[in-house]
């Protein structure tokens, strides 16, 4: 009976009804900290948890899509720093043109655009591991070869 009392009272100040919007609310702005600097596993998991107690709170789902995007980016997947990133993501990008090249028998492109990737790699490499791109244009400019001798 006591405690029936206590909810009647505080849903009458209004402190029951908001308490799952006001933990949303703390989530988000949790979220929104873990977000800025670039946590975005947890933020994410705590934008998830803001949703639970208030599915429809706008700023939490606007939260969660830049989140799962930042997550799905080639730039956060490569590296931890942006700058690491963002050189291995560039480093793959232009590792897939000369594949492309390649795939099109555009050997002489595709010869230019591995060598690209060893020099961008030979710049990089102090400060990131570069090999494994470095490994994938080296074979490319081996399959060039090999595809050229049997001309």
């Amino acid at each position: 009976m006591k405690a029936t009392a206590v909810f009647a009272v505080l849903l009458a100040a209004g402190i029951v009804a908001l308490a799952p919007c006001g933990l949303a609310e703390i989530g988000f702005r949790r979220a929104e900290r873990l977000f800025a600097s670039r946590e975005f596993e947890k933020g994410l998991s705590t934008c998830d948890a803001a949703l639970r107690w208030k599915p429809a709170h706008q700023g939490a789902r606007d939260l969660r899509t830049k989140l799962t995007r930042a997550l799905s980016s080639p730039i956060y997947r490569c590296g931890n720093s942006s700058s690491e990133g963002l050189a291995l993501a560039l480093l793959d990008q232009t590792n897939r043109f000369g594949e492309g090249f390649l795939e099109s028998f555009d050997l002489a492109e595709a010869e230019r655009v591995f060598r690209l990737t060893l020099e961008l790699a030979a710049s990089a490499s102090a400060y990131v591991d570069v090999s494994s791109r470095e490994e994938r244009a080296r074979r490319g400019l081996e399959r060039i070869a090999a595809m050229l001798e049997d001309r």
